[in-house]
C-alpha cells in the first residue's frame, strides 16, 4: 500500500513539474519574440501592443526612434545579442541579454517584463555598459604589463651585450709581461765565482 501511495505521489509530482516547465518555456518563447521585435524591428506600432500601460507613457514613438537612432550611433550593427540569465520573479522575469557591436565589444541589455497569467508585457528597457572604473584598471593593467615586457626585453638585450663582451674578452691570446714596454720584471744573473779572495 505504502509503495502504490509513493508511485501515485510521483507520478503526480512529475505531471505537476512536467506542466510548470511547459508554461515556463511558453512564456519565455514570447518573451524572447517580444525582445526581437523591440530591438530589431523598429516598428513601433508593432511593438506598442507588447508594451504595459506605464511603458507605453514613457516610451512613446519618438522615444523609441531616437532609442533605435541613438543604438546604431553608439553601438552599430549587434554582432552578439544572447539570452544568459532569466531571473523569475512573482508576477515578473528579467531578461538579461549578452550584446557585442561593431562599435562596442560588450553590452548588456535588460528587458523587465510584467506577466498576466501566461501572457508577457515589456514594462521597460535598460542598457547596462561595463563600469568605467574596470575599464580603467583593465587598461592600467595592459599598461604594467606593455611596462614589464620592456623591462625585460632591456634586461634581456644587457645580458646578451654582457655575454658578448665577456667572449670577446677572453678569446683574446694571453700577453707576454717579459716582452711588453714598461715592464717591471727583471732577469737577474749571478756572477761567476773566481775563487779569489781579495
Amino acid at each position: 500500500m505504502k509503495k502504490i501511495l509513493m508511485l501515485v505521489t510521483m507520478i503526480m509530482m512529475l505531471a505537476v513539474s512536467a506542466v510548470c516547465s511547459a508554461s515556463n518555456g511558453k512564456v519565455l518563447d514570447a518573451e524572447e519574440a517580444i525582445v526581437d521585435k523591440f530591438i530589431n524591428g523598429g516598428n513601433y506600432k508593432a511593438v506598442t501592443s507588447m508594451m504595459t500601460e506605464d511603458m507605453q507613457k514613457n516610451w512613446d514613438e519618438k522615444a523609441y526612434t531616437n532609442m533605435h537612432a541613438q543604438l546604431a550611433k553608439d553601438f552599430g550593427k549587434l554582432t552578439t545579442n544572447q539570452l544568459i540569465v532569466v531571473e523569475k520573479h512573482n508576477g515578473a522575469d528579467v531578461l538579461l541579454y549578452q550584446v557585442a557591436a561593431e562599435k562596442k565589444p560588450a553590452a548588456r541589455f535588460v528587458y523587465l517584463f510584467k506577466l498576466n497569467g501566461e501572457k508577457p508585457l515589456l514594462n521597460d528597457f535598460s542598457v547596462m555598459l561595463p563600469q568605467q572604473k574596470e575599464a580603467a584598471k583593465a587598461e592600467a593593467q595592459a599598461a604594467e604589463q606593455e611596462q614589464i615586457g620592456i623591462e625585460q626585453q632591456s634586461l634581456k638585450n644587457y645580458l646578451n651585450q654582457a655575454k658578448r663582451s665577456w667572449n670577446t674578452w677572453s678569446n683574446q691570446p694571453p700577453a707576454n709581461p717579459a716582452a711588453g714596454p714598461g715592464s717591471s720584471s727583471q732577469s737577474v744573473t749571478a756572477a761567476p765565482t773566481t775563487g779569489r779572495n781579495d
